[in-house]
């Protein structure tokens, strides 16, 4: 089950987002809610989000200043933004920056649906190369150690 934090400063979308979709079906709790990027940046240290569906313009720290300022922190997540302003130059900062996608108000909920598949589709296919990594990891040690176990028989055995 991956986390996912909801960022957006209007009390109304925040409950309409929570309720959208039966979160738990589709492989997601929600982690926390917040009203602006600063409040939400301590969340984000607390509980490491997988999805962060923000809005855009929030006071004291918007969207696209949260996303740069976890970046800069190495802070990684999956970012979707959603927001009611259509203009071009916040949606190319948006993907200088990595976001997923960038929805504008009003969505239906089979937007945020199809977002959301896609980034489980994302999530899971990280979650595999990395075990993948693992094992291999696991089994290069595994290998150095036979060697050295072989090299240092021999040398006791005097074979070499």
């Amino acid at each position: 089950m991956y986390s996912i934090l909801i960022i957006d400063d209007e009390p109304i979308v925040k409950i309409a987002l929570r309720s959208i979709l039966p979160w738990e079906e589709h492989g997601f709790f929600i982690c926390g809610t917040a009203s602006n990027g600063l409040e939400a940046l301590s969340l984000i240290e607390k509980h490491h989000p997988d999805v962060i569906i923000t809005d855009l313009k929030m006071p004291e720290m918007n969207g696209l200043e949260l996303i740069r300022k976890m970046r800069e922190n190495g802070i990684e997540s999956k970012n979707l933004i959603i927001s009611g302003y259509d203009e071009f130059d916040y949606a190319r900062q948006a993907i200088a920056l990595g976001v997923q996608n960038y929805l504008l108000k009003p969505f239906l909920p089979k937007d945020i649906k199809n977002e959301l598949e896609k980034i489980i589709h994302e999530l899971d296919s990280q979650r595999v190369l990395l075990q993948n990594m693992e094992m291999l990891e696991n089994l290069a040690q595994s290998r150095n150690a036979l060697m050295q176990e072989t090299v240092l028989k021999d040398i006791l055995e005097g074979s070499q």
